[in-house]
């Protein structure tokens, strides 16, 4: 097997123009969007990392999270699309907020973050009706929209296995 089909490179982006650029493609990329191969699911596995001490925080805290992330995404995303073209896999912050979407409402627990950051991957990635349909939103919203509506499809599953008992076990 030929492992360089697998692997991203080189990247055909254009040069950043400017440090409000750079700063844009850090946010974008959250450090992790350059990741050779599955740039997104390497970033969802890092998002449920860092949700795990916010994860003890208050519900309005953890809210707080997502939307500074998400405010953050569209800018990042709109602004860097413009240098390395439409929904480019070097930008994973909508995975992240995606995924702390899926994991808002979940108790800390290890099987129920992994089921949640499976979920929020299957809808990301298969991406069923209508969550396709934001991807055609421009700019920002675009790039962002979908992984939101994945990551509430995920939150919505994991609450419905956790009402009817799927994970019912003594913890």
């Amino acid at each position: 097997m030929d492992l360089n089909q697998w692997i991203k490179r080189p990247y055909t982006i254009k040069p950043l123009s400017g440090p409000v650029d750079y700063v844009a493609a850090a946010i974008a990329s959250c450090g992790v969007g350059f990741f050779p191969t599955a740039s997104g699911t390497f970033a969802s596995l890092c998002a449920v990392i860092a949700w795990l001490p916010l994860s003890q925080c208050t519900l309005p805290h953890r809210i707080e999270a997502i939307l500074i992330a998400s405010i953050l995404g569209v800018w990042a995303s709109g602004r860097t699309e413009k240098n390395w073209g439409h929904d480019p896999s070097q930008t994973v912050i909508d995975e992240v907020a995606g995924q702390w979407i899926t994991l808002l409402l979940v108790p800390r627990h290890p099987v129920l973050f992994a089921a949640g950051f499976l979920l929020f991957r299957l809808f990301d990635i298969t991406k069923p009706p209508p969550i396709r349909r934001l991807e055609k939103l421009s700019g920002g919203l675009g790039i962002m929209a979908d992984d939101w509506l994945a990551g509430l499809f995920g939150a919505v599953i994991l609450a419905l296995f956790q009402w009817f008992g799927v994970f019912s076990w003594n913890w």
